[in-house]
C-alpha cells in the first residue's frame, strides 16, 4: 500500500462505511487510514491532491491552508474555486484573482474583499459597475422599504422614475424632463 495507484472498496452499512473482505484498518509508513474498533472511520487526513467523485457524508470535509491562488474546492484548475477568506468567511477565486467574498456577517462583495453593505460591488477603474438587462422594452431596478416601492428604469434610451410602479417622471435621451401628475 505505500506507492502506485491503490484502490480500496467500501460498502455502506447504516451510517458507516465498512471495508470489503473484513479489513479492519490499513496502516503502513506512508498511509494512516484510521478506523475505530467498531469498523467505523476516525479522522481521515489527506495531503497533496485528492480527487473525489461523489461524496455522501453526515459530517464535514475541511480543507485548511487555502487562498485565492490555491483554492480548497477547485473547479477545473487549482486557482479557480472556493477558498477560506478569513474567520467565518468564504470567497471565490477566478484564475487566482479574488472575485466574490461572503463575509462573516453575510455581506457579499463582488470585486471587494471587505464589503460595507449587504451587496458591495467594486469595479475598480471601470466606470460602469453593473448591467441589468431585460429583453423587452423596459429594464428596471426596484427599491423597496417597509412602506412601498419605487422603480428606476430604462425605456429605450430614456430614464424613467416609477413610484409604486407607475411612471411619474421621464428624462428623455433628447434632454427633456417630463413629469406626470403635478
Amino acid at each position: 500500500i505505500g506507492g502506485g495507484d491503490v484502490g480500496l472498496g467500501f460498502y455502506q452499512v447504516s451510517d458507516a462505511l465498512v471495508p470489503y473482505n473484513g479489513i479492519t484498518g490499513l496502516r503502513d509508513s506512508a498511509i494512516n487510514l484510521g478506523m475505530a474498533s467498531s469498523g467505523r472511520f476516525k479522522d481521515l487526513h489527506l495531503s497533496g491532491t485528492a480527487n473525489v467523485g461523489t461524496v455522501t457524508s453526515s459530517g464535514q470535509i475541511k480543507v485548511s491552508g487555502s487562498n485565492a491562488s490555491t483554492v480548497a474546492l477547485s473547479v477545473g484548475d487549482t486557482n479557480t474555486g472556493w477558498y477560506n477568506a478569513g474567520s467565518n468567511a468564504i470567497a471565490l477565486s477566478s484564475n487566482g484573482t479574488p472575485s466574490i467574498h461572503v463575509a462573516s456577517g453575510g455581506k457579499v462583495g463582488i470585486g471587494e474583499s471587505a464589503p460595507d453593505r449587504t451587496l458591495h460591488v467594486n469595479s475598480g477603474a471601470t466606470n460602469v459597475v453593473a448591467q441589468f438587462e431585460s429583453t423587452d422594452g423596459t429594464a428596471a431596478i426596484e427599491l423597496k422599504d417597509n412602506a412601498g416601492t419605487v422603480e428606476v428604469a430604462a425605456a429605450g434610451n430614456d430614464l424613467v422614475l416609477m413610484p409604486a410602479g407607475a411612471e411619474k417622471g421621464r428624462l428623455t435621451s433628447a434632454g427633456d424632463l417630463k413629469l406626470v401628475g403635478n
